[in-house]
């Protein structure tokens, strides 16, 4: 067999593959955003029917302050302010993503 050589690679190739990899950052990126998009909102979910079952048991009502003796229903705060912690963190990570006009480029993935 005799060998090819392969025909070297043209201005127009170079561009497609600049092309090529500007698309796949985007989708990247794209993916990035909801997969952490969609992390904030298990973690939400979590929050809200951790809260809203401590309101419908009982133990706890939005009139009263939260005593300082340790209960179930403060750990349960506790339990839910780290979850909430962990959202705000969620949040930061999207941050730069997100930064320099690239908001409205990615808003239906967030």
């Amino acid at each position: 067999m005799a060998s090819v050589d392969a025909p070297p690679p043209s201005a127009v190739h170079a561009a497609f593959e600049s092309f090529r990899d500007e698309l796949d950052q985007h989708h990247d990126r794209r993916e990035r955003l909801i997969k952490t998009s969609r992390d904030v909102t298990i973690l939400s979910k979590k929050i809200i029917f951790s809260l809203h079952r401590l309101l419908t048991d009982g133990d706890i009502s939005l009139w009263s302050p939260v005593s300082s003796t340790p209960s179930d229903s403060t750990n349960s705060v506790r339990k839910t302010d780290k979850q909430f912690s962990a959202v705000r963190d969620l949040f930061a990570t999207m941050q730069p993503e997100l930064q320099s006009g690239r908001f409205w480029r990615y808003s239906r993935a967030v």
